[in-house]
């Protein structure tokens, strides 16, 4: 049992909120950092198209859980329909878009959209930013909001693999409780109907019934603690050692430091960040980390010469292992890293695959 349920709209699953927490601050920083008047993550239901979450924005007409009938001409419907990214810059020049509601009616004219995929490949929905003015956004921004697009399949793969532990508990204890319950009515029924019993049998019945009562009652008690139990708060399984999941991102794009943020929530690391090498030394001097992400181009102190540093402290610094994340990954680059002292080497922009298998390598698990 998973926490996946494709039939469920996500925003009616307790279980995943802090998922969409997550979710939330990705429309959020999309509309902000590219001027957008909304921005949605959208899921294909059997009511329409349905945002999960939404850009929380006076501008932003569609709050979470507006329906998009599927009868509709919608930018989103164009895109999962055709299942690949579509761009609209303007749809007053497109007769096509003419009688869509969207533009006819809310008066956007601009769209961005890419479909988003289950963990098995069908469709979930779009992520997308609207405009009420025409744009021509050019390749470093679908780049990014490819980015972004992957980040939030990797996080519906993690929840897929991510048993809902709780649920499975009640489930298994319920099926026992009916078992069980059974067993005590058979039973208590079976000596009060039969005069053939030998006093033996009956003190064998007894037994039975009484463990039957017992074992109902012990069930019982862990549903209630189910039902009472807080979720699990975030901080990891208590697998590693704390110091192992604990991160320094180093990295001085602050829309770099959202997806590398984002990506380890959906891991359930803890994090810090620093926005170039001089302060990456300080952040050290008072906290131990498990792994450290390193950015190489950076103001006042890049990657190579704060990861020289890091190395000539000795300690538990000499041995942390140190990850170039850079835009510049040709084998010189690589090895100029190796070279500083760095351990391995993620090319930007960030593959939230490759990204968790480098992670969890290097933290152990």
């Amino acid at each position: 049992m998973n926490v996946i349920n494709k039939h469920v709209f996500l925003r009616d699953r307790q279980d995943i909120c802090d998922r969409l927490e997550r979710w939330q601050e990705v429309v959020d920083q999309i509309s902000e950092s590219y001027g957008g008047a909304a921005s949605l993550i959208c899921q294909l239901t059997e009511t329409g198209i349905r945002p999960v979450v939404s850009s929380d924005q006076e501008s932003n007409p569609f709050p979470a859980g507006t329906i998009f009938p599927l009868e509709d001409q919608t930018f989103c419907k164009e895109v999962i329909s055709a299942q690949e990214a579509i761009y609209v810059g303007d749809a007053g020049a497109d007769v096509s878009w003419l009688s869509s509601p969207i533009w006819a009616d809310m008066g956007f004219s601009s769209y961005y959209g890419l479909p988003v995929r289950w963990p098995d490949g069908e469709i979930f929905g779009t992520i997308c930013v609207m405009d009420r003015a025409p744009t021509d956004y050019q390749t470093p921004f679908t780049a990014w909001m490819a980015c972004f697009r992957d980040l939030i399949q990797a996080d519906l793969a993690a929840a897929d693999k991510q048993p809902d532990n709780r649920r499975c508990i009640a489930d298994v204890s319920s099926d026992l409780k009916n078992s069980a319950t059974t067993i005590v009515g058979r039973t208590e029924s079976l000596m009060s109907s039969s005069s053939t019993l030998s006093e033996a049998q009956r003190l064998d019945l007894g037994s039975i019934q009484a463990s039957a009562e017992t074992l109902v009652t012990l069930l019982n008690d862990v549903m209630e603690n189910i039902k009472t139990a807080s979720p699990r708060s975030g901080t990891g399984d208590g697998s590693a050692g704390v110091s192992n999941r604990r991160v320094l991102v180093v990295e001085d794009n602050h829309i770099n430091q959202k997806v590398a943020g984002a990506l380890l929530q959906s891991l359930d690391y803890e994090f810090e960040f620093a926005d170039d090498g001089a302060i990456a030394l300080e952040a050290i001097q008072s906290t131990e980390f498990g792994i450290i992400l390193m950015d190489v181009q950076m103001p006042n102190m890049d990657g190579l010469e704060a990861t020289r540093k890091i190395r000539a402290m000795g300690g538990w610094q000499a041995s942390v292992p140190i990850i170039a994340v850079t835009a510049n990954a040709m084998t010189n680059d690589k090895y100029k890293c190796i070279d500083a002292g760095m351990n391995d080497l993620l090319p930007k922009p960030i593959d939230p695959a490759r990204f968790m298998e480098v992670l969890q390598s290097y933290s152990g698990q």
